[in-house]
């Protein structure tokens, strides 16, 4: 149905004592149950929590707290079992006879008891938090001083949880570690025991020094080596030259060696004076005057002598040869067995680094397992927190609920809309026609003539109407 404001006003005059029954009750209603219900105190205990920590940022910690949603995990553990529980043994309320007596009235003995008033003791919580550090634990109960206590106990208890969750770790780890160091001293001990058994097996005491040695002897001794080939091809060759000599038929005194000898060429001097002499004296003497027979003997000695010295430098030769030849032989040996030697100390100095290398491995995780151990046994020895009581909670002095102003004008804004809700049904129910317009809107006729019955308004509204009368006809 299609209605305007002025038959919306008469519906609503015409059933205002609907509205009016309506809405009495309903504040009636409202304050006296307000009123007759228990009153609840609520305590609540200011929390800071220190995102900045300095201890937990000098432990390599504190980044976690940087992290978004921080306070949200910080409110969850707040209002957690974990937490209800520690105030539950913290506070001893398990050996409360009435709180046993109430547990096994609910539960008839099923179950535990500590997790039945830690569940009990986290429905009046309330944690509240904002966009700075500050998180409010409230708690209510219809004791003010047991709601403060309450209040008070969740906050001691979320700090040392809060401690307790970050010391654990580090204290797991730091066991952790303290058994892995064990096994890394062993692994360490080992290799260091391998690698002193091997340098005491091969006579190791230090690896570069004797490397630098033996190197140093191998390439004194190829020195040598290439000394002696030099040499022996020398003389090989002189060998040769002087045997090439005597095949031909040469006279040996005219080999290299025999020119170069100081004493043959003296004697080849001293040949050729006695021979001088020798045909002197055929000439003045004869030969068979003693003078020249002496001088023959002369010259047969130096002729033999001369012999001789060339025999000795050809001996010489030979003997000097032979000697070169076994020289470069034995320094061939030698520098055969001064390579093997070299080669077999750089692969023990191969098998060594390996050994050195395990013990350089075994102390790096050694010393690094030390330092990870000596940092969490630092970390679980920590005693601060980063959370501490801004404002503890005090017992209050008012009730938080009921809150009877706020009820009341709840109920006055239901009581209206219960009112007005009332006032339609009633006209569904029982409709009426109040204007001309109505009559012939509904009847679908036109309306002639509306004739309106004068009815003396209400006292009350009367002095309203004489006001508005001296107002309408005063002169402008």
């Amino acid at each position: 149905m299609g209605l305007n404001l002025n038959e919306l006003w008469l519906i609503f005059t015409s059933r205002w004592r609907v509205f009016a029954a309506t809405l009495l009750i309903t504040v009636v209603t409202a304050t006296i149950v307000s009123l007759l219900l228990p009153k609840t105190y609520t305590a609540t205990t200011a929390l800071i929590v220190d995102i900045k920590d300095d201890q937990a940022g000098s432990l390599q910690t504190g980044q976690a707290y940087q992290q978004p949603g921080y306070l949200d995990t910080q409110a969850e553990i707040i209002s957690s079992h974990k937490v209800a529980l520690k105030v539950v043994n913290d506070l001893k309320l398990a050996n409360n006879p009435t709180a046993r007596e109430t547990f096994e009235n609910d539960t008839h003995g099923k179950g535990n008891i500590q997790d039945w008033l830690a569940d009990r003791l986290l429905k009046p919580l309330v944690v509240e938090k904002n966009h700075s550090s500050v998180v409010q634990v409230s708690y209510s109960a219809t004791d003010g001083r047991f709601a403060a206590l309450m209040a008070n106990a969740f906050a001691q208890a979320y700090i040392d949880t809060n401690l307790e969750l970050r010391v654990e770790p580090a204290r797991q780890t730091s066991q952790w570690f303290n058994g892995q160091l064990k096994q890394l001293r062993e692994t360490l001990e080992k290799a260091q025991a391998k690698l002193t058994a091997y340098q005491k097996d091969h006579g190791i005491v230090s690896v570069g020094e004797s490397a630098d040695v033996e190197n140093a002897r191998h390439s004194q001794i190829s020195t040598q080596l290439v000394q002696a080939q030099e040499d022996t091809y020398l003389t090989a060759s002189r060998q040769k030259q002087a045997e090439e000599f005597i095949a031909r038929g040469r006279p040996l005194d005219s080999l290299p060696d025999v020119l170069s000898n100081g004493f043959i060429q003296k004697l080849k001097g001293d040949l050729a004076t006695a021979e001088t002499k020798l045909h002197d004296a055929e000439e003045q003497y004869g030969k068979n005057h003693p003078r020249y027979q002496r001088q023959v003997a002369e010259v047969a000695t130096l002729r033999e002598q001369l012999k001789q010295e060339i025999d000795k430098v050809m001996a010489s030769i030979t003997t000097a040869n032979r000697l070169n030849q076994r020289r470069e032989a034995e320094l061939q040996a030698a520098f055969r067995e001064q390579k093997q030697k070299v080669l077999g100390l750089k692969q023990r100095h191969d098998d060594l680094g390996v050994l050195l290398h395990d013990v350089e491995s075994a102390q790096n995780a050694y010393d690094e397992a030390s330092k990870r151990y000596r940092q969490a046994t630092l970390e679980s020895q920590i005693s601060k927190t980063n959370v501490a009581v801004l404002n503890a909670a005090v017992e209050p002095l008012t009730s938080s609920k009921p809150k009877v102003g706020l009820n009341i004008a709840l109920s006055v804004m239901v009581g209206a809309m219960l009112g007005i809700a009332g006032i339609f049904l009633m006209e569904l129910l029982d409709r009426r026609v109040r204007t001309g317009g109505e009559c012939a809107r509904e009847l679908g006729v036109p309306l002639l003539v509306s004739m309106v019955i004068a009815k003396e308004p209400p006292r009350w509204l009367r002095g309203f109407y004489r006001l508005f009368a001296r107002w309408n006809s005063a002169p402008a």
